[in-house]
């Protein structure tokens, strides 16, 4: 059977789809045997914790090409998806969820209900799983703060920053007694292409100046100030107020994570760790 036979829309009956042809084969093959490693591979490759510790991985393959090749992979499956999913359904949608769900042929609609109930299961766990979105922080209670920043070279500002306390961040996530260190992982990178992190000593998260900040001045954050969002830590140093954070790590040290130094900067520029201000 043929491609031109799929765009025609004029399929075999039921007993011809026995007998995988070989453009379903291939279609399997590349899924199974290719874009699913390939998905796991560049899922990986895109993880801020892994890509800092194993540097040599991420420095043959960036980031960036992770996430490309990680979006071609998703293209790939939803194509996958909507062409089984319209042939399960178009052919023999009774007959073929029996067969897949149901263990047995007929028309009954047994396999229907099956496949109902574990598309709620896969669509609970979806959720349950998902991380924090920005939709989900902004719903979280709001705080703000007026502060002015002091700048090592000269210069300082007043802001107004709003957002979420890291304090409420705290209430939520209930780190485990031996996190010593909260790492703030950004989606930006630093000027030799490495992942561009940050430490901060758990004890000033629940400092009453320490938050996630998504507004400046009461307006959504511009991109060069961190959009979406971005860390204020006002007893810490500007260069540590990570931007564009993609995630939060909370970990006992941080020997393993980069160069070991608690930071992108203290990774290339070293002179002692940074106390607070």
């Amino acid at each position: 059977m043929s491609s031109t036979c799929y765009l025609s829309l004029d399929w075999p009956t039921a007993p011809a789809w026995v007998n995988y042809n070989s453009l379903q084969q291939l279609s399997y093959f590349t899924t199974v045997f290719l874009a699913a490693p390939l998905a796991l591979l560049t899922g990986l490759g895109m993880s801020p914790a892994l890509s800092t510790r194993f540097r040599r991985i991420s420095k043959l393959v960036s980031i960036q090409a992770a996430r490309s090749l990680h979006f071609l992979v998703l293209v790939w499956f939803l194509v996958f998806l909507v062409v089984h999913v319209a042939l399960v359904f178009t052919t023999d949608l009774q007959s073929n969820l029996n067969q897949m769900y149901a263990a047995r042929g007929g028309d009954g609609w047994t396999g229907l209900w099956v496949f109902l109930a574990s598309m709620a299961v896969v669509i609970g766990g979806w959720i349950a799983a998902t991380p924090f979105t920005l939709r989900r922080l902004r719903a979280l209670p709001h705080h703000e703060q007026i502060t002015q920043h002091f700048c090592i070279q000269g210069w300082s500002g007043v802001t107004k920053w709003g957002g979420v306390s890291m304090r409420t961040i705290l209430d939520l996530v209930k780190p485990r007694p031996e996190a010593k260190w909260v790492v703030f992982y950004s989606l930006g990178d630093g000027p030799d292409k490495w992942r561009y992190y940050d430490a901060h000593p758990i004890e000033q998260m629940s400092h009453r100046l320490t938050m996630l900040a998504y507004d400046m001045n009461g307006r959504p954050l511009s991109f060069g100030h961190g959009a979406p969002l971005r860390l204020r830590n006002e007893v810490q140093l500007g260069f540590k107020q990570v931007k564009w954070i993609e995630g939060i790590e909370f970990v006992a040290d941080f020997s393993r994570i980069g160069g070991g130094h608690g930071g992108y900067n203290q990774d290339h520029e070293f002179f002692g760790y940074h106390q607070a201000l």
